[in-house]
């Protein structure tokens, strides 16, 4: 059986742990906030305010090649530039940062991916650039088309 000081010694370290949790799951929830900034970002639905208004804009999915093609397809219009090509494209294809009138929205499956691709279209002048936030899954809930070509 145990004391009452045995019981009173664990209830800080149980506190601990879930304050540990709660700091790791805040963190991951918001790291890539911190790291596109938190006014870089625009709403599915005004992403597609703006395809509908024919407006000046890019739209950039980091998805894979599997991911864009894939079951759930993508945003009409957009391009398709893996993450993972991202630096070696931005610097080969001159035309993403030709126009600098022209907003680049940047997606991918849920707005993680896109966050943190923002410093490097930053550093690469893209200036123009927010993040579709929550992503293709965001898009998709908004019951918003989609194709898959």
């Amino acid at each position: 059986m145990y004391s009452d000081s045995q019981i009173t010694m664990t209830e800080p370290a149980g506190f601990a742990i879930v304050l540990l949790v709660a700091l790791i799951y805040l963190g991951i929830r918001l790291l890539p906030r911190f790291v596109a900034g938190f006014n870089a970002y625009i709403s599915p639905t005004d992403v597609k305010r703006q395809l509908d208004a024919h407006e000046n804009i890019l739209l950039l999915d980091l998805r894979s090649h599997q991911e864009f093609f894939g079951n759930l397809g993508h945003v009409p219009s957009s391009i398709n530039i893996p993450l993972n090509e991202l630096n070696r494209n931005i610097t080969k294809n001159h035309w993403l940062c030709s126009d600098s009138n022209r907003r680049v929205i940047v997606i991918c499956q849920t707005g993680t991916r896109a966050a943190f691709a923002l410093p490097l279209l930053r550093h690469a002048g893209i200036r123009n650039a927010l993040v579709m936030s929550g992503g293709l899954a965001a898009w998709l809930d908004q019951d918003f088309p989609v194709e898959h070509d």
